[in-house]
């Protein structure tokens, strides 16, 4: 039975010591195939051949690598097939490919295969990355100091970097709006948004535009109120 007739239900509260369940479900009639016990903390991504778990230990809240885990799954009957373990601060699931942030320094972006967890490439640099993002071919990696470094995401290597000036930059790629594509800035202070966001051309020619949002509290400021504040800029102003 192909997995597209499969619906992927993970039932469980976050915060608790219990295990969470992920179900397999026909799409058809909601029969139950099978499940499997997982970590509350799991993290659920669903390629083409199969499902994976990406399991974090708790940060410290400290800038480092902490233990993590990606383990893939048969659509079939649920058994897992593969597991690797590292020492990560950011993971990220695109066209069947896991990449990762590593190294003591944080400087190392790793690409692994989703087919069985080997390593595809890996690429040092003298940055300390914060977190990635995959868009379109391209990995937008967000550094310490508010630099945005575009890599390609078949091989690492360097696209374009552009500084942004400010070390509390956030970095959200929306490809599902068309003109706002590659990647949207906009600033933290104190939990407030401060007044600017900023579309970057994903080619690297620099700002494509910059428009000022007000300084009303949405914190935290992170990709998820960066969201909510571009669909409202999209949907129009405030009434």
């Amino acid at each position: 039975m192909p997995h597209n007739d499969l619906i992927l239900v993970q039932a469980g509260g976050r915060g608790t010591q219990a295990s969470n369940t992920i179900l397999g479900l026909q799409a058809s009639d909601g029969h139950q195939r099978w499940q499997i016990a997982v970590p509350n903390t799991a993290l659920l991504r669903s390629g083409l051949d199969r499902f994976y778990t990406i399991v974090a230990e708790n940060s410290t809240g400290k800038l480092s690598p902490v233990p993590t885990t990606i383990s893939a799954y048969s659509f079939n009957n649920g058994q897992r097939q593969w597991t690797i373990q590292d020492q990560v601060v950011s993971s990220e699931f695109a066209d069947e490919t896991f990449y990762q942030v590593r190294g003591t320094t944080l400087g190392e972006i790793v690409a692994r295969s989703g087919a069985d967890g080997h390593l595809l490439w890996s690429g040092q640099s003298n940055h300390t990355y914060t977190s990635l993002t995959i868009d379109n071919g391209t990995i937008y990696a967000l550094t310490q100091k508010g630099e945005v470094v575009a890599l390609s995401e078949r091989d690492g290597t360097l696209r374009w970097i552009y500084a942004s000036g400010d070390a509390q930059v956030s970095l959200s790629v929306q490809a599902h709006l068309p003109y706002l594509r590659g990647f949207v800035f906009g600033q933290e202070r104190g939990g407030k948004l401060a007044g600017t966001l900023m579309a970057l051309d994903p080619d690297g020619k620099g700002p494509l535009w910059q428009v000022a949002v007000g300084d009303e509290a949405f914190g935290p400021f992170g990709a998820s109120s960066l969201e909510a504040v571009i669909t409202f800029f999209e949907t129009g102003p405030c009434p």
